[in-house]
């Protein structure tokens, strides 16, 4: 048996085409995700604003101490 002839049989079969349309339908669900977080307004509580608008008032509402702790670590992370 040739070298040439062994490295392939001991090469993994690798099918670059599936991995490719994997690659591409986790691109479209997590950008799929970003635009409704981050674009699409919803309607809750008579407040119609983006979901993220929603989840950060619910958090400062429900943990008030979290948003300046939060802070707190963003400003130490930018300092150091």
């Amino acid at each position: 048996m040739s070298k040439s002839q062994m490295s392939k049989s001991i090469a993994p079969h690798y099918d670059a085409s599936n991995k490719k349309v994997s690659n591409i339908l986790k691109f479209l669900f997590f950008s799929l995700i970003g635009i409704l977080v981050f674009f699409y307004p919803i309607t809750l509580n008579g407040t119609s604003s983006i979901p993220l608008d929603h989840m950060v008032t619910w958090l400062t509402t429900t943990f008030p101490f979290l948003a300046s702790t939060y802070a707190l670590l963003v400003i130490l992370g930018g300092a150091i």
